[in-house]
């Protein structure tokens, strides 16, 4: 090793360095990757409640987010309203949250994997691959997310709950446990199934040894009671909603809305998602016993990878029973343990026999180019999960490794799959122009076959490349992060001089209870919802209202969302529409960014280089 390696090591074996390094990749992840925006996506749900929690006039007879946050029985907007009513700008608020969350769920990371690995290189390096968000197969969700939501303060509660209780800490690691559950229970179930089934694991030794099961009794109990006293206090109808059937024409309606809480809906992407990063859990597995030599831990690990298994099956029974009380919940999004225990075990695996067998250079080049792409995961503009490049052909060599005497026939069939598989993908990457995804692939191919080849022939580790890489990404994390800083901001940046002095009008010239009809007449490809957050005021209705559909025990609230959605985009068709969605529901505006030919029947009350504003009423 020469000196500048050595000076390198030194530096990443101090004691302030995971902190600094969890610090600058927090910092980083705000301004570079994945970024951080506000008022989008969910907050298009659960703001309007509580600015209606702040002031009653407000969105008082825009019922829809009313109902999707009592769905979700979280607590999130009585925490988000705490601050403000300190005077804290809620902008402000949903930063600092955002921001705060994101180092906890760094730490907590960093620590899992602490305990697994004993070692602090590894456990780092291991952040670089969640800097850019993984998604969670099937469900539309990602493991980091650039804007403030329920899953924001969930998961990295949950991380820190399995980080305590991983550390013995068994009691204290319930409180944050039990907090992520009441802002979000989907998010906080699958860490609450871990818990009960390592309890019963150890329950089982106590008994096998003959050891009081009273503790483990007060273990069970505790955390159940408190969560059915919260299910209690937010009058979530567990109870009387549990025997509650599904029809055809209800579950049908998911399907335009909210594919992903059905498996019969789910795209043929979705299953080739689970499938590949079930492959990608199953090659640790392979070799855990040399990865975890500690049996508790491997124990752990199992125990994480069998949660997502079991809530699918819990799922899939829901399904076919067409149980509400199961489907409303969600269960696929369990899949979230098998990104975050598979992803890093697969770092783990690369990294252990890259130094135990330098000498299969086909391994580890594969195992390394996977690596490497999963720092940016630069995708296929038609390929959703890109790994599937590298895991045929690692399946084949790893899963070939059984058969003695057979390494030559292994090493051909895995060539010529990787042959097959890059063919067809550089062929539709042509197809579709694809130049930047061409380009990176054979950037990141390369690079994983030079580490590959530097193990064998150049003395490389995974010390050394740890450190290296660790060190080089804290330059990168403060010269990227300094260069994007004045970009930065913590406003809606979609909201233009002539959206604001829109809204500006709306909120001056209409009554709080006033409803505005905006899509489909504006933000076309974009999220009308948004308009709630800007303006102020109830919408008619938008796709996003349809998150109810699958989530709502009311039915009938499912179908009044269609057959309003149905109105809004016939109204084009005939604008006697309007008329007919008055006789049934109360509407005052319309909100377009389009002239239209609306002036004989609905005055035009308020117009820019934008935006256009219809009496309707």
């Amino acid at each position: 090793m020469n000196t500048y390696m050595k000076k390198v090591l030194q530096l990443t074996e101090t004691k302030f360095f995971p902190v600094i390094f969890i610090l600058l990749l927090t910092v980083f992840s705000i301004l570079v990757t994945p970024g951080y925006e506000s008022f989008t996506g969910d907050q298009t749900i659960f703001i309007p409640p509580l600015y209606h929690e702040l002031d009653p006039a407000l969105f008082q007879n825009d019922l829809e987010p009313f109902k999707v946050m009592h769905t979700e029985r979280t607590l999130l907007i009585y925490f988000l309203a705490f601050f403000v009513r300190l005077g804290i700008p809620l902008l402000w608020v949903l930063f600092f949250w955002t921001a705060a969350m994101r180092m906890v769920f760094f730490f907590a990371l960093y620590y899992i994997w602490l305990y697994f690995t004993n070692n602090k290189h590894i456990a780092l390096f291991i952040l670089l691959i969640f800097i850019v968000g993984f998604s969670i197969p099937g469900t539309g969700h990602g493991t980091i997310e650039p804007a403030f939501s329920y899953r924001t303060i969930a998961v990295p509660l949950s991380m820190v709950f399995l980080t305590l209780y991983l550390y013995g800490w068994r009691l204290l690691a319930l409180a944050p446990l039990l907090f992520a559950f009441t802002i979000h229970p989907i998010t906080a179930l699958p860490f609450l199934i871990f818990y009960y089934l390592s309890l019963t694991y150890d329950a089982w030794c106590a008994y096998r040894t003959k050891k009081s099961l009273a503790p483990y009794a007060v273990y069970a109990i505790l955390p159940a009671g408190l969560v059915l006293l919260f299910l209690w206090y937010t009058q979530s109808g567990i109870a009387s909603n549990t025997l509650l059937i599904m029809d055809e024409a209800w579950k049908l309606l998911a399907r335009e809305k909210n594919a992903p809480a059905f498996f019969e809906y789910w795209s043929r992407n979705a299953y080739l998602s689970l499938f590949f990063w079930t492959i990608l859990a199953g090659i640790p597995l392979l070799s855990l016993r040399s990865l975890l030599p500690d049996y508790r831990k491997r124990v752990f690990i199992v125990a994480l990878l069998l949660v997502p298994v079991i809530m699918m099956a819990a799922a899939a029974v829901g399904e076919l029973t067409m149980l509400h009380s199961i489907v409303k919940i969600n269960l696929q999004r369990g899949l979230l343990l098998l990104v975050l225990t598979a992803a890093p075990l697969f770092v783990l695996t690369t990294l252990w026999h890259a130094d135990t067998k330098p000498d299969r250079i086909l391994e580890n080049g594969f195992l390394f180019t996977t690596i490497a792409w999963f720092l940016p995961k630069e995708p296929f503009v038609f390929l959703l999960e890109q790994m599937i490049l590298f895991l045929i052909p690692l399946t084949i060599l790893f899963f070939g490794s059984i058969l003695q005497n057979k390494r030559r026939i292994v090493v051909a069939l895995s060539i010529a799959s990787f042959m097959v598989v890059y063919g067809a993908a550089m062929a539709r990457a042509w197809m579709y122009k694809d130049l930047d995804a061409i380009m990176w692939f054979h950037v990141f191919l390369i690079s994983g076959f030079i580490l590959a080849y530097a193990y064998k022939h150049r003395g490389l580790t995974s010390t050394i490349l740890t450190s290296c890489s660790l060190t080089l990404a804290c330059i990168l994390f403060v010269v990227l992060s300094l260069w994007h800083m004045p970009k930065f901001t913590i406003t809606p940046r979609y909201v233009d001089a002539a959206y604001k002095d829109a809204c500006q009008w709306v909120r001056q010239q209409t009554k709080p209870d006033d409803v505005f009809i905006v899509e489909p007449f504006a933000f076309v490809g974009e999220e009308p919802s948004e308009f709630r957050l800007i303006c102020l005021r109830p919408i008619f209705t938008t796709f996003k209202d349809g998150g109810i559909v699958p989530y709502d025990e009311n039915r009938d609230d499912a179908f009044d969302w269609k057959h309003r959605y149905d109105l809004i985009y016939a109204i084009r068709d005939n604008w006697d529409t309007i008329e007919t969605i008055k006789r049934e529901y109360r509407v005052d505006y319309l909100f377009s960014e389009e002239q239209l030919p609306l002036q004989n029947t609905y005055p035009l009350l308020y117009s820019n280089t934008r935006f256009f504003i219809y009496d309707i009423r």
